[in-house]
């Protein structure tokens, strides 16, 4: 795999907790699952089985590109779970006027029922796009960079999986015949009463 500093190993999709950095749940990669839904995409049945513990109790699930979309949106507001996460621009879901570039440091919101979308021009050639079932409102910084909240939200929630990579990296296993790796992670913030009806 490019980009990865283990070439082969083991692929594992993982849940890590923001606060204490520690992993709550996880399983390998195995291949085609025979079970999963044809409908279902592997993003979505992963996350769906990596958060079954903790859903129903107004949590909020941060997600990478890889992960996010508007069905495994739609699933865990139907579980009284939360998501925020990043999406590539060109998903088939995404309305047309997300693919186009904006004003440096601009943010253009989107709603849609309980979801909404920010795209934020943090670059010349490069916009962030996160989906969020979390923010109703998105508040837009006043700093230079005017960062929306969903930006900061999911940049600070995201810390829990990188430092649970950095710790799996240290200890991996490079000499003997199996090299392990971390592919995927799904960042679990503990947030009770983030969901509408929570305790």
């Amino acid at each position: 795999m490019p980009n990865k500093p283990d070439t082969f190993g083991i692929k594992f999709w993982l849940a890590a907790d923001v606060d204490s950095k520690y992993m709550l749940n996880g399983f390998p990669y195995l291949g085609k699952d025979a079970s999963r839904p044809a409908t279902q995409r592997l993003g979505e049945n992963v996350v769906l089985r990596l958060v079954e513990p903790f859903v129903g109790k107004g949590r909020n699930i941060t997600t990478d590109n890889f992960f996010t979309s508007l069905p495994l949106a739609k699933a865990l507001l139907a579980k009284n779970t939360n998501l925020v996460g990043t999406m590539k621009r060109n998903k088939r879901e995404l309305p047309p006027s997300v693919q186009g570039r904006s004003e440096l440091f601009s943010t253009m919101v989107l709603k849609s029922d309980q979801m909404v979308l920010s795209v934020y021009q943090c670059k010349p050639r490069r916009n962030v796009t996160i989906l969020s079932t979390q923010h109703q409102h998105v508040a837009i910084s006043t700093e230079r960079k005017k960062k929306p909240e969903t930006v900061e939200y999911y940049s600070h929630s995201k810390v829990g999986v990188d430092v649970l990579d950095q710790m799996a990296r240290q200890y991996s296993v490079k000499d003997g015949p199996l090299l392990s790796f971390i592919n995927r992670w799904i960042s679990l913030p503990t947030m009770p009463g983030c969901c509408t009806g929570a305790a």
